[in-house]
């Protein structure tokens, strides 16, 4: 376990540069990722280079991608992303990357639960991380895993544990940002179901004064508190994860599934939010304000730019995707009504 999902991923980084000889010095990664996966490449000595989607709704073509990999001189390891809760099928280069001796490395901070034909996402690649952060399918506030499926891994990190009433201090502060988050977002302003594992947990009294959230790259690693918040969790996954899904699926039906983020024909989902793409990026802002203030959080939040090394002009897709692609709740607090007001929100006017 680490105090993040980067400082898992920066770990497992940092101990394939112990293996490696001097020559394999090479990341391949998404142009359209999380710039913090990028950072952990540049700061663990490595040079980033990417691959692009193949089309404007998330597809990606895994043979010329192989290809990609085949070709390049000095590459250490491929990361593969599995965004908002949708499995890739990266099965296609991994015989190669076996033969160059190349680490697939499984980003899963989005999906817990997917799964890429028989197989659950995070054991068809060499390592995988997972983060617990607040926008996590399962969040304990900060925190991080690290799974190694065919490599052996150095000790982890001891990390320093917290006083159990120091944590509910802090779980009660990330209640309380949370609840403030919501309030924000129009007139439906409650805090979700997915967080009443908070409010339970920081009903608990203490005597500590009121801490701010940890942040995630902290020294601080998972206390008994926050353990037990995440076996409450999982607990109810399963229920959590059909919800979403078919919350995903119904959505899909309303606004069109070619609007909708690819899904591969032989994986599974575990949706966390919905991709949902419009005609330009203006009418992915004008989208954006008409559904906030109807109280959905609509918006260009994953991510605005494309990753720092990554040229525009070298991946369009993603940067068409930065520009003009919209996150849309599909959680579980929602019903069917919501679903069914947030396309009716989504489709008025023809800018989808």
């Amino acid at each position: 376990m680490f105090p993040s999902g980067r400082a898992a991923l920066r770990a497992a980084l940092t101990s394939l540069a112990q293996t490696q000889t001097a020559a394999a010095h090479s990341v391949l990664l998404p142009a359209f990722t999380c710039p913090v996966v990028e950072q952990q490449v540049v700061r663990a000595g490595y040079r980033p280079t990417h691959y692009d989607f193949c089309s404007s709704n998330g597809a990606l073509d895994w043979d010329a991608i192989a290809q990609q990999v085949s070709t390049h001189p000095d590459l250490s390891a491929v990361i593969v992303t599995h965004l908002f809760g949708v499995p890739v099928d990266f099965r296609p280069i991994v015989e190669v990357c076996r033969e160059r001796n190349i680490i697939i490395i499984e980003d899963c901070s989005h999906c817990i639960g997917g799964r890429i034909g028989p197989h659950a996402v995070g054991t068809v690649g060499d390592l995988a991380f997972f983060s617990f952060n607040y926008d996590k399918p399962i969040t304990l506030g900060w925190g991080g895993a690290l799974v190694a499926a065919y490599r052996d891994l150095p000790q982890p990190t001891k990390f320093d544990q917290l006083d159990s009433e120091v944590e509910f201090a802090i779980v009660r502060s990330l209640d309380a940002w949370y609840r403030q988050r919501r309030s924000q977002v129009g007139i439906r302003a409650s805090l979700l179901r997915s967080r009443a594992a908070w409010r339970r947990v920081a009903e608990r009294k203490s005597s500590k004064p009121h801490y701010r959230p940890v942040l995630s790259d902290s020294r601080i690693g998972i206390g008994p508190v926050r353990a037990r918040l995440g076996l409450l969790q999982i607990e109810r996954y399963g229920k959590t994860m059909k919800w979403r899904n078919d919350n995903a699926r119904k959505l899909s039906e309303l606004v069109g599934r070619d609007k909708m983020w690819h899904v591969d024909s032989d994986v599974k989902p575990a949706w966390l939010k919905a991709k949902v793409f419009t005609s330009s990026p203006y009418s992915a802002r004008l989208i954006s304000k008409r559904a906030q203030s109807s109280g959905f959080r609509v918006g260009i939040f994953n991510w605005p730019t494309v990753t720092e090394h990554a040229h525009p002009e070298v991946n369009p897709w993603s940067q068409l995707i930065t520009l003009q692609s919209l996150d849309a709740p599909i959680h579980q607090n929602m019903k069917l009504r919501d679903v069914i007001r947030l396309a009716q929100t989504l489709k008025a006017g023809p800018l989808l």
